[in-house]
């Protein structure tokens, strides 16, 4: 996959992750992903799984899009709920399947193996969010991601 390509998809998963209209506001308000949120982001991830399977390295910012969006908005989530909010099947599978690509597309043996994701249960997000965040910091202190 070409660096420019490469790019662009930074880009696009960023706005879709970080822009305005964003997938964080749509939790903390109404419980749910903006329409057609969760499809969007994985099928950018998707045309990213070339470069992630190939590439010894991966740009922070693709690293940190990718981890916010499988770790953060699920606890996102939690506190929508937490608020006395009823639960809503469908936020619940769609969250699913963001941390489900997430552990996909990770290529690393690392985060393959150690990140574990249930959007079940609020218990599996924390355990999920906080392995993530041991598998980074024992692994990686650059600002890229290396893949063995």
């Amino acid at each position: 996959m070409a660096l420019r390509k490469l790019v662009l998809i930074n880009d696009s998963l960023e706005k879709l992750v970080w822009g305005s209209g964003g997938p964080v506001t749509a939790l903390l308000e109404q419980g749910k992903l903006p329409d057609g949120w969760a499809e969007s982001y994985c099928d950018l991830v998707k045309v990213a799984e070339d470069y992630l399977f190939t590439s010894r390295r991966w740009s922070q910012r693709l690293f940190r899009s990718l981890h916010f969006a499988s770790c953060y908005l699920p606890l996102r989530y939690e506190v929508w709920i937490a608020a006395g909010n009823r639960p809503s099947l469908q936020t619940r599978q769609e969250l699913g399947e963001i941390g489900q690509m997430q552990k996909y597309c990770s290529g690393t043996r690392c985060l393959s193996t150690i990140v574990l994701y249930s959007s079940n249960t609020s218990r599996g997000t924390r355990e999920h969010c906080l392995l993530c965040h041991l598998a980074i910091v024992v692994r990686w202190s650059s600002p890229v991601i290396l893949r063995h």
